[in-house]
């Protein structure tokens, strides 16, 4: 693996890879998606969600030489959770993270400014400082345009899904010509996609 070649994904889970049902109402799989039993969300309880296949069949046919570890509220758990997670997606190439002190929180970000010292940005700046000149793609369904903007001198890129419908073939292409290109961009909801760095 070359350092030109070499990039690396940072991936939440719910609300990206997982849709959660949190009415529990709905009784048939979306198209393209099956449901997890048994799932536990990291903040308590068992709830109903999705995956969507198409999605996963994208990410696990990325290059290896691009790396994905996981930024998620389920690393507050015990670490066999998201290992059996892992498993029960065929995503056993995504790793944890040196966590380098950070301690996971069992709550994700609010997108605010205030999550300029939240444990996934401490873990997000942790990785960025250990790979100098790898491109890094951020995901995660908490990221705004304000939030971003803090970090406009960070070499990231960012794709935040529409919370509730997580990652969408669409976007999981899109992902998959950034490991093609490592060219920066930002994509938040179903905003326009923008380039790379924001002006200041």
């Amino acid at each position: 693996m070359t350092s030109s070649s070499r990039k690396i994904i940072l991936l939440d889970v719910d609300d990206v890879i997982l849709m959660e049902d949190y009415s529990l109402e709905l009784q048939e799989s979306p198209v393209n998606s099956r449901p997890v039993t048994g799932y536990i969300n990291p903040n308590g309880g068992v709830q109903k969600a999705w995956v969507d296949e198409t999605v996963l069949a994208t990410l696990r046919a990325l290059p290896p030489e691009v790396e994905i570890f996981w930024v998620s509220s389920w690393l507050a758990m015990d670490y066999d959770q998201i290992d059996r997670l892992a498993m029960s997606l065929g995503l056993q190439r995504v790793s944890i993270a040196d966590l380098d002190g950070v301690e996971p929180g069992r709550w994700g970000m609010a997108g605010n400014f205030s999550d300029l010292g939240h444990w996934k940005t401490q873990m997000m700046r942790n990785i960025v400082r250990d790979n100098p000149d790898i491109p890094i793609l951020w995901v995660d369904d908490h990221l705004s345009f304000g939030f971003v903007r803090q970090l406009h001198y960070l070499p990231l890129s960012i794709l935040a899904p529409v919370r509730g419908r997580g990652l969408t073939p669409e976007s999981a292409k899109r992902i998959a010509r950034w490991c093609d290109d490592g060219q920066p961009f930002m994509q938040l909801g179903d905003d326009t996609e923008r380039s790379l760095p924001l002006p200041h």
